[in-house]
């Protein structure tokens, strides 16, 4: 199957690369590399520099590429910066982590902390520690996998220790 994957130079959407490289299918990656990295496409992809808000960027890459599916994984990683004027629906990933995490934005809590600590520096935690983030974001999440099994079938396969441990592996051997 030939896929295109939306933000496939980032974090998330470079595992979705890989993993369907790895499943067989013909994949590209539209992506304009102002948070994702270039060197995180597989190398048997092949990657489309475009911002996605550029519509005669994105029709090229759609009549050049020809996909059967696309698989939109390209984000606004701050969040504050949804814009209020579109009528959406979002499916939110929890607080994911794992190697590839920038930990140079807003990316995930995981990722700056375990950069901050690398680098000899004490990570900052907003008001008590108790709430749920500062003020313009989400202000509270409940995360429960319950229902993506049941429904889904779905349950996590990494126990977070061995993904944390994953991640500060990758942080160290990255350099960040």
């Amino acid at each position: 199957m030939r896929i295109l994957v939306a933000g496939g130079a980032g974090f998330i959407g470079s595992h979705v690369v890989d993993r369907l490289v790895e499943l067989g299918h013909e994949v590209a990656a539209l992506d304009d590399l102002s948070t994702g990295q270039r060197e995180f496409i597989h190398r048997d992809a092949r990657l489309f520099e475009a911002d996605i808000t550029d519509r005669d960027a994105v029709e090229a890459c759609l009549t050049e590429w020809k996909p059967e599916v696309v698989d939109h994984h390209a984000a606004q990683i701050d969040v504050r910066h949804l814009l209020p004027r579109l009528d959406y629906t979002v499916l939110r990933y929890p607080n994911v982590y794992g190697p590839r995490q920038n930990p140079h934005g807003e990316e995930g809590v995981n990722a700056i902390f375990i950069g901050l600590m690398l680098h000899g520096k004490q990570p900052r935690i907003f008001g008590t520690g108790e709430q749920l983030p500062r003020a313009g974001e989400v202000q509270r999440i409940y995360l429960d996998a319950t229902r993506a099994e049941r429904v889904l079938g779905w349950r996590p396969r990494t126990p977070f220790p061995d993904g944390l441990a994953k991640t500060i592996a990758w942080s160290r051997a990255a350099g960040v």
